[in-house]
């Protein structure tokens, strides 16, 4: 899915979560024109000061082609919340997470699974 390099890429900068993504996703079409506004349209969009200073910073330092390669290369399965195969009961919890990394498959009875990760586990990502 050519989409998932822009949900990585949003997913990588600490300051947005799954409102914030959501919130750009819905306002300009697709994640991948939010990636690629100018600077004065992702101002339009309405996001709190720091993660709109985030977005401006870190878009220009992030290399999705390195970011997807490192996911590729780790065998990471990476799924979004516009994925049919995303699991259906996280989906409709208040604020699902936008992505999800899986490591091995998902199979009918991880449906009952619970993982706590913690939000460092992004900011290890982004360490790529």
């Amino acid at each position: 899915n050519p989409q998932h390099r822009y949900w990585l890429g949003f997913h990588l900068i600490p300051q947005m979560g799954a409102v914030r993504i959501l919130q750009l996703k819905q306002y300009f079409g697709s994640l991948e024109g939010a990636w690629r506004a100018s600077d004065s349209d992702l101002r339009q969009a309405s996001l709190p000061q720091n993660a709109l200073q985030a977005v401006l910073q870190q878009r220009k330092t992030i290399d999705l082609d390195k970011a997807w390669q490192r996911i590729q290369d780790l065998g990471i399965t990476f799924m979004t919340l516009d994925d049919a195969d995303y699991p259906a009961d996280l989906r409709v919890i208040p604020d699902p997470p936008p992505v999800l990394y899986v490591q091995g498959q998902l199979t009918e009875a991880d449906s009952l699974a619970l993982a706590i990760v913690e939000r460092g586990a992004q900011r290890a990502m982004a360490a790529m």
